[in-house]
């Protein structure tokens, strides 16, 4: 099969060489040892995804709801579980739950934002901006 290059024949890129390079987001998880998380906002991805190297120590890590997940290029990967967290900002306190994994997951961040978090917090990303806006309990939060 032969692929064709883009038109304008670029060379795309679907990752990133640092963090200062990429869109990440950065949230405050209750169980993030009390450092803010780098979070790619992935709105291809179904389900969201926390890297466990952040995490140990500070969770009780019982494995249940294990999941597995197809990444970008076909490999199947399970997750650890299912962990409850808090996402931290100012004086609310959002539940939301992740899908904990290994670290050898390829992923430069900590963690990914998918789809099910941007549906529960009927999210807008605005790429101009480069802001994720999402409201809860009538509070709206935007993150650079």
């Amino acid at each position: 099969m032969i692929r064709e290059h883009p038109p304008n024949h670029l060379l795309y890129s679907v990752g990133c060489g640092s963090l200062e390079n990429c869109d990440y987001i950065m949230l405050d998880l209750d169980v993030g040892n009390r450092q803010k998380l780098h979070l790619l906002v992935d709105s291809g991805a179904g389900i969201s995804l926390l890297k466990s190297r952040r995490l140990l120590g500070t969770a009780e890590l019982k494995p249940r709801d294990r999941v597995q997940v197809k990444s970008v290029e076909g490999s199947i990967i399970e997750t650890h579980k299912s962990i409850e967290t808090k996402i931290l900002e100012g004086s609310l306190q959002i539940p939301f739950c992740f899908q904990l994994v290994s670290k050898q997951v390829d992923l430069l961040g900590d963690g990914i934002l998918g789809r099910d978090f941007l549906k529960q917090m009927q999210a807008q990303i605005c790429y101009q901006s480069k802001t994720l806006t999402f409201t809860y309990a009538g509070v709206t939060i935007t993150n650079h």
